[in-house]
């Protein structure tokens, strides 16, 4: 049996009144990623926001060195945007 995916499983779109979720549908599109798989670039300008329903993105910070250093993960009860980042 296929796995289902409603976007109600991000507790942030489940908490909305039903008229704003109704509202905010249309906008909504399903985007299967890979693990690994990068959202954005430090510096780029992203127009999208994600809001994870069955996974986790991890934020990392590079370092001078080349190295990076995991600052967050987003699981199903937020989401991501650029917005966030930059505070």
């Amino acid at each position: 049996m296929p796995h289902r995916h409603n976007p109600k499983q991000n507790r942030l779109l489940a908490v909305l009144h039903e008229h704003e979720f109704e509202t905010l549908l249309p906008h909504l599109q399903l985007l299967h990623l890979k693990a690994g798989d990068t959202l954005a670039e430090s510096g780029q300008v992203l127009e999208h926001a994600f809001f994870p329903i069955d996974s986790a993105i991890s934020l990392f910070y590079r370092l001078e060195n080349g190295e990076s250093a995991g600052v967050a993960v987003i699981g199903n009860e937020g989401m991501f945007s650029v917005a966030q980042v930059l505070g």
